[in-house]
């Protein structure tokens, strides 16, 4: 009488579901409590680094899910056209970041001026002097050229606001840095592109370095590139964590994902100097 007594219940779903339903619940439970314990693992992991003051594995998870969208897209594409070729057209300030002797910089610089490019030379060597750090537990070269940048920025945004306000211009909203030991190798095609990414595009930020003949996505380095106001602001408002722990083109890279140059427009000819 017992077989049939079971199988009618089975049937009839009196007693088989309640415990399936028990299992479920109990597994349910368990995923949640080693899923909580994954992330718990990770965050610790990713903050054993933060207080470090180093780069975190997790600083670039938001930029980096962007990405394969951006690369479905492909490359943006830079008509040849007038818009992006005529001379006359306004160009944004250019402003060469040095601190090396003045015998090494000028050939570098040359080739920009002898491009037509109107390039300001500003000497960094006293910003890094007179620089203290009071904002992180130890003092490192990332921290410090981070601060130059900042000081660079804040100078160009305050006289560029003044100087707008005084000629009743548009507001300042794109500035071109270019390190001390780039030279320039195609004037022409850097032109078009500056004047796409300034006038049309308007993007917050474009490098003119190309980092890997594989991709047009920015991953590091700043030897060239175009800032917009927005992103000069960013920079200027990180919060001591980020201003100690990442260098200044992975912060970049976090706000990304940004599009790089796929021709090779300049050469990086130099190596780092000693910021002292």
């Amino acid at each position: 009488m017992t077989l049939p007594i079971f199988r009618r219940g089975n049937r009839l779903g009196q007693r088989n579901p309640p415990l399936l339903s028990i299992i479920l619940r109990v597994l349910f439970i368990l995923i949640l409590l080693v899923l909580g314990h994954v992330i718990w693992s990770v965050h610790q992991w990713n903050q054993s680094y933060v207080d470090k003051e180093l780069e975190a594995p997790l600083d670039h998870w938001s930029s980096n899910l962007w990405k394969p969208l951006y690369s479905l897209g492909g490359c943006p594409t830079i008509v040849d056209d007038d818009a992006t070729t005529d001379a006359t057209q306004d160009l944004p300030p250019m402003l060469m970041i040095s601190a090396r002797p003045k015998h090494l910089v000028d050939p570098v610089l040359q080739s920009w001026t002898k491009a037509g490019f109107p390039i300001q030379l500003v000497n960094t060597s006293q910003i890094s002097q007179d620089y203290t750090n009071t904002r992180c537990q130890t003092e490192t070269f990332k921290s410090r050229l981070f601060a130059i940048y900042q000081h660079v920025f804040r100078q160009t945004i305050e006289q560029s606001t003044s100087s707008s306000q005084q000629q009743h211009d548009d507001d300042f909203r794109a500035v071109v840095t270019i390190e001390d030991d780039v030279m320039l190798l195609d004037g022409i095609q850097f032109r078009r592109e500056l004047l796409y990414v300034y006038h049309q595009a308007q993007w917050d930020y474009y490098s003119f370095t190309r980092n890997s003949p594989d991709t047009c996505l920015y991953r590091f380095g700043t030897p060239a590139q175009l800032w917009g106001r927005r992103m000069m602001e960013q920079v200027l408002d990180v919060d001591d964590d980020v201003f100690c722990r990442l260098p200044i083109d992975m912060f970049v890279a976090q706000q990304g994902p940004w599009y790089v140059t796929h021709h090779q427009l300049v050469k990086h000819i130099g190596k780092r100097v000693v910021l002292h």
